[in-house]
């Protein structure tokens, strides 16, 4: 399979680094729920890691807790991708109040970092990371 280029490292988002064949990245976008994460390629299919990942989805995450193997897929189911939706879209801790800061102009509240996750959710191409133990 080949191995796409990675583009230069993107802001983080809960302090996730991807690894797949072909390199690492920070991750744009993602939220851990439990034995999954959310990754949302944010810039959708022109991301350079999203393409390593198509073609080989078995993933390395470096996140909070340690360093964890999983396999990406795509959230193509329409309830699957609600799910995800609503759980990437309401995390609103203090980092994101500075990624408000680096994406928009103005004072961050709740409201607008959801807003801007759901933005970044629906324009971007959303992934679950089933991890293994």
């Amino acid at each position: 399979m080949p191995t796409y280029g990675i583009t230069a490292l993107a802001e983080i988002h809960a302090g996730i680094v991807v690894t797949s064949r072909g390199g690492y990245v920070a991750i744009e976008s993602s939220w851990e729920c439990g034995d999954k994460t959310y990754i949302v390629a944010i810039k959708g299919t022109r991301t350079g890691w999203l393409r390593n990942v198509r073609a080989n989805p078995n993933v390395r995450l470096r996140i909070r807790g340690g360093t964890f193997s999983g396999t990406a897929r795509e959230l193509l189911d329409a309830s699957q991708r609600q799910a995800a939706m609503d759980a990437y879209c309401k995390a609103v801790s203090a980092f994101e109040h500075l990624e408000y800061r680096m994406w928009r102009s103005g004072r961050p509240t709740r409201s607008k970092i959801e807003e801007l996750h759901r933005t970044w959710f629906e324009r971007g191409t959303p992934l679950i990371v089933d991890l293994t133990k």
